[in-house]
């Protein structure tokens, strides 16, 4: 192929995610498509899969932002996808199942795929064709927010942590592809709670990618094989403070720019590090998280003048969640399970006069009686919701939980409810 050819297939001009913005537009994507939304199921997760929204509405509010100043990005299709995901990965997500695993919600796993794929896997796309489209406008602009996608538990063929696609990676190779004359060294700073894993099994040997990841080492994902790919390695323990985060951040993150020198940086920006966050585990208060910002952008804009795209990556809304498991209801409104029906009151009761303020109540369905006893039910063999009889009801992470006839009792579900 004549190099001229090549150049012109690479053009930033044939790939449909990049587009052109006005000049009264700022480098902040988002779109309504970003959140995940379907019955109440979203919120089995700890992550908060509707923050997005939040961020933007607190933005909008705070008048830093209107609706003709966002960049509203495209999806991205299979044919995107394609550039880093494995085909067998990509059709292993037309299955519920393989989906409910990725994303860690157990549910999932008895909707019917069109559904899974129109709620919950179509505003993942979204988002990763946001994280895309923010390499370009960062290149323009010279910073670029997106406001969701860091699914930086992704790879090419594995999902998990609630990322089912590579966004990070296909940023990346993006750039490598459609600005090859400006990108040729990359640095990923990833600040979020969690090793970075899915990526650094993207670039174990690609040395155009320098990695700094600064993580508790004492949470999920335990990937030590992953680690061989991270060049500045920032283990974290449980309970680390503002003091030693930031000290640690400053030194290390001057380390990696003057040892690596990039052409443009990745900031994987999650917010899972702040105190009480039930899966980070740190104790970094919120203005150590402005400072946090403003130490990786003044370092990679101001002494730098390097581009950076910043994703928002994990962080969640404290909620309590309770879920209440029943068979399935027919046409006259009611399960066929006679423990369920009996517990209908008792439950409707205790929702309206006790559910606390930060509380959230789920109904789901396990299916009809053919469903629910079959041995490989996914209700019964998850490792999050180990049923073995209906009604239950659980207080979402947690061990805590009421079945069948201890659901009769208005009053033992009420201290379900008051306990913290």
């Amino acid at each position: 192929m004549a190099l001229s050819t090549l150049n012109e297939l690479n053009s930033p001009s044939k790939n449909h995610l990049y587009k052109d913005i006005g000049l009264d537009q700022w480098p902040i994507i988002y779109c309504a498509n970003y959140n995940i939304g379907f019955l109440g199921m979203e919120k089995l997760h700890p992550f908060d899969s509707s923050k997005w929204r939040s961020v933007v509405r607190f933005l909008r509010d705070a008048q830093m932002i209107t609706n003709a100043t966002i960049v509203q990005p495209n999806e991205a299709t299979k044919e995107d996808l394609l550039t880093v995901h494995t085909r067998r990965y990509l059709s292993s997500l037309k299955w519920s199942i393989n989906v409910a695993r990725v994303l860690e919600v157990a549910p999932i796993a008895v909707l019917p795929s069109f559904l899974v794929q129109r709620k919950v896997l179509r505003p993942l796309r979204y988002q990763t064709g946001g994280t895309i489209l923010a390499g370009k406008l960062a290149l323009e602009r010279g910073w670029a927010i997106n406001i969701g996608g860091g699914f930086h538990h992704c790879s090419s063929d594995r999902g998990g942590g609630f990322c089912a696609y590579a966004d990070l990676t296909l940023l990346i190779k993006n750039l490598f592809t459609y600005y090859s004359d400006r990108v040729k060294k990359v640095l990923i700073v990833d600040l979020d709670a969690h090793q970075g894993n899915g990526y650094e099994h993207d670039f174990l040997n690609d040395d155009r990618v320098f990695i700094m990841d600064m993580y508790n080492r004492q949470i999920y994902p335990h990937d030590h094989e992953a680690k061989s790919a991270i060049k500045c390695k920032v283990e974290l323990t449980n309970h680390t403070n503002d003091k030693t985060y930031l000290r640690l951040l400053h030194i290390n993150l001057e380390k990696s720019l003057n040892e690596f020198r990039p052409d443009f940086v990745v900031y994987n920006a999650g917010t899972d590090i702040l105190e009480g966050d039930p899966l980070g585990n740190l104790n970094i208060t919120p203005e150590g998280v402005v400072v946090r910002d403003e130490i990786v952008f003044s370092k990679c804009i101001r002494d730098k003048q390097l581009p950076i795209v910043m994703c928002t990556s994990d962080g969640i809304e404290h909620k309590r969640i309770f879920v209440l498991f029943s068979g399935s209801k027919g046409k006259d409104g009611h399960s066929w399970c006679p423990d369920c029906v009996a517990a209908e009151k008792p439950i409707e009761e205790a929702v309206k006069s006790s559910l606390p303020s930060n509380g959230v109540f789920i109904e789901c369905f396990v299916g009809d009686r053919a469903s629910w006893k079959d041995t490989n039910c996914p209700f019964r063999t998850d490792s999050q919701t180990r049923l073995t009889d209906i009604p239950t009801l659980v207080e979402w992470g947690t061990p805590k939980r009421l079945v069948e006839r201890e659901l009769l009792d208005t009053e033992t579900i009420k201290i379900l409810f008051e306990e913290d």
